[in-house]
Formats: structure tokens, C-alpha cells, sequence
């Protein structure tokens, strides 16, 4: 081998090598931007999962004040319904002591009706 074949073998191998270096940096640089999308998008997911959280968070607080609301609201009915209850007992007390002084004054006109 001589002087002149060894270095255009070098050369050549050289060559050779930067080539490959090249490749090499170029998927280099296309795994880092893959790394950064990837990077990105779990971003995105967790904020995703923070919004999630949020209007769990929020859903759980409207349910738990509309309950609040919805009990008050039955305790008011509830207690409507008792007020009516007293109503209609008054009411028929009143009906039974107008029919006694209705009695009481057609006996003391002697058999005759109120009305008349």
C-alpha cells in the first residue's frame, strides 16, 4: 500500500464518516423535536386533566347547593302543608259553631229556620 492509496482511503473514510455524523445529527434533531411534541402534548393532557378536575370540582359544589336548596324548599312545603292542615281543621271548627248557632237561634224563634 502506498503513501497515496492510504490517504485517499483515509479520504474516502473521512468522508465517509461525516456523512454518517450528519445523518446522525439530523435524527438527532428530528428524536428532539419528537421529544419536544411529546413534551407538548403531555402538557396539553395534564392541563386537560386540570380542566377536568375544575369542573368536577364545580359540578360537585352546584349538586351539593342545589340539594341544600331543594331541602329547604321541601321544609317550606312541608311546613305550608301543616299551615293548610291547621286551616282546614279552623275552618271546619267555624262550620260546626255556625251550624250550632244557627240551631240554637231557629229553637229559640221556635222551629223556625235562620234564613227566613
Amino acid at each position: 500500500m502506498n503513501d497515496s492509496s492510504g490517504i485517499e482511503e483515509l479520504r474516502n473514510r473521512v468522508e465517509a464518516l461525516e456523512a454518517e455524523m450528519e445523518r446522525v445529527r439530523e435524527q438527532a434533531g428530528s428524536a428532539h423535536t419528537l421529544a419536544a411534541l411529546a413534551d407538548r402534548d403531555a402538557a396539553e393532557v395534564r392541563a386537560v386533566g386540570r380542566a377536568n378536575n375544575q369542573l368536577l370540582t364545580a359540578l360537585r359544589d352546584t349538586q351539593r347547593e342545589q340539594g341544600e336548596g331543594l331541602a329547604a324548599l321541601q321544609r317550606a312545603v312541608e311546613s305550608m302543608a301543616l299551615a293548610v292542615g291547621g286551616l282546614a281543621t279552623g275552618q271546619a271548627a267555624l262550620q260546626e259553631g255556625q251550624q250550632a248557632i244557627l240551631a240554637e237561634l231557629r229553637a229559640l224563634r221556635g222551629g223556625g229556620t235562620a234564613d227566613s
